[in-house]
């Protein structure tokens, strides 16, 4: 006989408890099923999730395969040709020299082959200062004369023109009577083209006197056109 009054209500800790039995009975449902899907249709779900952005590491897109440049050819090509090609750091730092060595020279005499950069008439003697990606150091350890990682081939091809160049503008100097010496920048910035230069201008004794603080003398007369640089006396 069934009991009189209202209906049974359940306690929390029932509803709690067969609340859990149906979602776990929910589950093995939904694993049985996944044994027997399509193995083509969950190798294609892994290959979504393994590309989605949400999936990898950071949430960022991946990185490209190729180098971009990032610059417009425009901005690149305005920037490229604001590099000097005189005056530049290095050939200021071989004037210097020059200057200290009491030596007199000429500046980028267009009147000779490749225009040297200093060109020393009583000597008869040229220094070129050529930088190391421009004009293609061949130096291996040269670490300024590296490709770039884009157009690779057109730079290949550009840059060893411009060593052909020079190798026929020296040639030219040679059968006109001229001695040449090349400095790179990577020398002129590390210094060791000090005693080159000095050796080359046939001022090796003077390089010591230098160092020790002391000027060397000039050689030769001051004319308007040569560059020198004898310490001024003080003024009275």
């Amino acid at each position: 006989m069934s009991p009189s009054g209202p209906a049974c209500v359940p306690s929390r800790a029932e509803a709690e408890r067969r609340a859990g039995s149906a979602r776990r009975g929910s589950g093995a449902l939904s694993a049985m099923a996944g044994c027997h899907a399509d193995p083509s249709a969950r190798q294609t779900k892994a290959a979504k999730n393994r590309g989605s952005p949400s999936r990898r590491r950071g949430g960022g897109p991946s990185a490209p395969v190729g180098r971009m440049d990032r610059i417009t050819p425009e901005r690149r090509s305005a920037l490229m040709a604001r590099i000097r090609s005189a005056d530049t750091a290095p050939e200021i730092a071989v004037r210097r020299l020059a200057h200290a060595l009491g030596c007199r020279f000429r500046l980028h005499r267009r009147d000779l082959p490749g225009t040297p950069d200093l060109v020393f008439p009583r000597l008869g003697k040229a220094v070129l200062v050529h930088g190391c990606f421009w004009h293609h150091h061949p130096d291996p350890g040269c670490r300024n004369a590296v490709l770039p990682k884009t157009r690779q081939e057109w730079w290949r091809t550009k840059l060893l023109a411009n060593a052909a160049r020079d190798a026929r503008n020296m040639e030219r100097l040679s059968a006109m009577g001229w001695e040449v010496l090349v400095l790179w920048e990577c020398e002129i910035r590390s210094g060791v083209f000090e005693g080159r230069l000095a050796g080359f201008l046939g001022a090796a004794d003077r390089l010591p006197m230098l160092r020790s603080g002391h000027a060397a003398p000039r050689d030769g007369p001051r004319s308007r056109h040569d560059r020198w640089s004898a310490p001024r006396s003080p003024r009275p």
